[in-house]
């Protein structure tokens, strides 16, 4: 537990890296209330800020050793690229509408790990 959880909610989907069914299958998906506010799990600094791909709307945070953390999902994102954020910093907010779901994957050397191990969690509630 080294990260901080980007958002309250609840675990709708985990890892599984033996599901091909597109580009979000590799992080882990995070059920949160509307307008919920979504943080930086960790120190670093944004490297993209933007659509992408499959994605959607994406923030890209570069951390040190090689990880990297990709939040899609959000309603707004509030960080820039090239920005330093410390963690915990608020990074944007998720949709006001339905039932937002911010999606999370942590890449070491551009492979992407099971981020669970790492975050800081209770049970299936998240801390913040």
């Amino acid at each position: 537990g080294g990260l901080f959880m980007p958002a309250r909610g609840r675990i709708a989907r985990l890892f599984d890296p033996s599901v091909e069914s597109g580009p979000l299958s590799k992080g882990v998906v995070i059920q949160t209330l509307p307008s919920a506010q979504v943080v930086a799990p960790f120190d670093g600094h944004v490297v993209f800020q933007g659509p992408f791909r499959g994605y959607g709307s994406i923030l890209i945070i570069e951390h040190a050793d090689g990880y990297h953390t990709l939040l899609s999902g959000l309603g707004r994102i509030d960080a820039a690229v090239g920005q330093w954020l410390l963690a915990g910093e608020p990074v944007g907010v998720m949709s006001s509408d339905g039932t937002p779901e911010l999606y999370v994957e942590l890449r070491r050397a551009s492979q992407p790990i099971d981020p669970l191990p790492w975050l800081k969690i209770s049970g299936d509630k998240v801390k913040g």
